[in-house]
């Protein structure tokens, strides 16, 4: 099979003919994500992989093919499923995983504008997150990077289904002990995240608070703060406002 410089195209047939690109779906920051159909069984799933620019740093490397053997872990109906990741046998050699597909938006496109979310269905969707992460926290895994951008609400004939989505800066606890700093974003990191200090469990369970009071208020808690460092400081020192304050 060829690859094009810039990525797949659509109509390519890829990993060793067994997938063929229907769309891309999206281009960007660190991976492409491509909508594919298994060409044995016509089912449609989705392909991430690392930019092709990138394939030469050994440290994405590593961290894709950490995040699908991570992945590959979970079963957990709350937690995006992988079914099978590895390298691509072209000239490019990319890291890649194949994921359910899902049909939907991100808690993020739901937000726009400051839009609410009915105080039932927030609590609702926080509960049934935080159980995925207890499972998760459960096999030593900490996602390290949760906000609305990685929370995605799939749309099927039973229903909706919120979802955490990549594992791209998750970390593996050593013998169920904290890890080391890692990085995630800012404005929805963990006290011990913004000093620096070492993560575990708690770590996801005070950013998914930061998550459920966003989808309650409509805005995050210290939404007036911009740049890295007034909201590091904003999260070390300010208390955030009730709920029912937030304009």
């Amino acid at each position: 099979m060829g690859s094009m410089a810039h990525g797949f195209v659509p109509g390519q047939v890829v990993c060793g003919g067994r997938f063929r690109i229907v769309s891309v779906l999206a281009c960007g920051g660190m991976g492409d994500v491509y909508e594919i159909e298994d060409a044995h069984i016509g089912r449609r799933f989705v392909l991430k992989t690392l930019q092709p620019e990138l394939a030469s740093d050994g440290d994405l490397r590593r961290q894709m093919q950490r995040e699908g053997r991570v992945l590959g872990r979970i079963d957990h109906v709350n937690v995006v499923r992988v079914f099978t990741a590895g390298v691509s046998d072209d000239a490019m050699a990319l890291p890649f995983i194949v994921m359910e597909k899902l049909e939907g938006a991100t808690l993020r496109q739901m937000l726009r504008a400051g839009t609410r979310m009915p105080a039932r269905a927030a609590v609702r969707t926080a509960i049934d997150l935080l159980l995925a992460l207890d499972h998760v926290h459960e096999l030593g895994v900490v996602h390290c990077d949760l906000k609305p951008e990685n929370i995605f609400f799939h749309r099927d004939r039973d229903g909706i289904t919120p979802k955490l989505l990549d594992f791209g800066v998750v970390r593996v606890l050593p013998r169920g002990e904290a890890a080391a700093k890692l990085g995630g974003t800012m404005r929805y990191a963990s006290p011990e995240q913004v000093r620096g200090e070492a993560v575990g469990p708690r770590s996801d369970v005070y950013s998914m608070g930061l998550v459920l009071y966003e989808m309650l208020a409509g805005v995050s808690p210290f939404h007036d703060a911009t740049g890295p460092s007034q909201i590091a400081r904003a999260q070390l020192t300010r208390p955030p406002p009730g709920v029912g304050g937030v304009p």
